[in-house]
């Protein structure tokens, strides 16, 4: 799982060689679009992708999937504290979809009130990064195929994402990247944050590119910016779901030590969402899921 892994109030300096690694996705229309170590191999159509993507989008939405798993959300903040929740997503003719989270102790399982907890941040509907590449949202977003890549030893495409403006909350309004399976066609992994980080990002990346010598130590405000990395771990009839979700939130300056240029980083928080035990209600089989990625079969659409 991408992001820092120390815990609030310990610092990191990146230097100029990580710095663009450390600043994560963004969609450069300008660019090489095959990144280091990908495939040379001409990747398929853009058209293609988004045709199939957008049939996976689908299936999130489809009438026929229903499921509950254990949510464990971990806040590593001023104190670590962590969370248990009953994750249930259903699909009724009369009320149609629904998402939501229970209390595993409550026997009447009544949806809980978040604010309660008072988290600093955690994602909803963690799934549904596959929504971004749904056709009805396609003409909200720019799209860049990155060509092949080894993805934890799966043939992988990278598809990067950028939403155009007016940003809509909920719509259009996330610059990522997406690595997705090679033959299934469903997210392996989300990388991704939100548009007005996506500018704080940009101006980081301004400042440091700027000739001459940053800041020492300690000297500037800095760039406060929330980072989300979701991965599709959990696979059931061919259709992936999340395993976990990592949101970092942190500070990053321009700095120089000891004659050297780079970024220094101070974690603020950190909230894991780890989703296990899976329990389908109803999900159509592997063949069914294959064939209507591959646009053999329709599926029927939710409300």
């Amino acid at each position: 799982m991408p992001g820092p892994t120390t815990s609030s109030g310990s610092v990191r300096t990146i230097v100029l060689l990580a710095a663009l690694i450390l600043l994560g996705p963004r969609l450069p229309l300008d660019a090489d679009p095959t990144p280091a170590g990908a495939d040379p191999a001409s990747p398929i159509p853009l058209s293609e992708a988004l045709d199939r993507l957008s049939r996976v989008a689908k299936l999130y939405r489809d009438s026929a999937l229903s499921f509950s798993c254990d949510e464990r959300i971990t806040d590593e903040g001023v104190q670590d504290r962590s969370f248990d929740f009953d994750y249930v997503y259903v699909y009724s003719d009369v009320h149609g979809f629904a998402d939501y989270r229970t209390d595993p102790r409550d026997p009447a399982h009544l949806p809980v009130r978040m604010h309660r907890y008072h988290l600093p941040r955690y994602l909803l509907m963690a799934y549904s990064w596959a929504f971004v590449f749904d056709e009805s949202r396609q003409k909200l977003h720019r799209y860049e195929i990155g060509g092949w890549e080894d993805f934890g030893g799966r043939r992988a495409l990278a598809v990067r994402f950028e939403p155009i403006p007016p940003y809509r909350a909920g719509v259009n309004d996330w610059f990522g990247t997406a690595w997705i399976d090679a033959d299934s066609f469903q997210i392996l992994e989300v990388r991704a944050l939100k548009a007005a980080d996506q500018r704080k990002q940009e101006k980081l990346e301004r400042e440091f590119a700027k000739p001459g010598p940053g800041p020492p130590p300690g000297v500037g405000a800095g760039y406060l910016i929330e980072k989300v990395s979701t991965d599709f771990s959990v696979e059931k009839n061919g259709m992936r779901f999340p395993g976990t979700v990592v949101i970092w939130n942190s500070r990053y300056r321009i700095q120089e030590k000891d004659s050297v240029k780079g970024i220094q980083e101070a974690p603020v928080y950190r909230v894991t969402q780890s989703y296990t035990n899976y329990r389908f209600f109803n999900v159509r089989t592997e063949e069914e899921i294959r064939d209507l990625v591959r646009g053999k079969a329709t599926i029927k659409p939710g409300p």
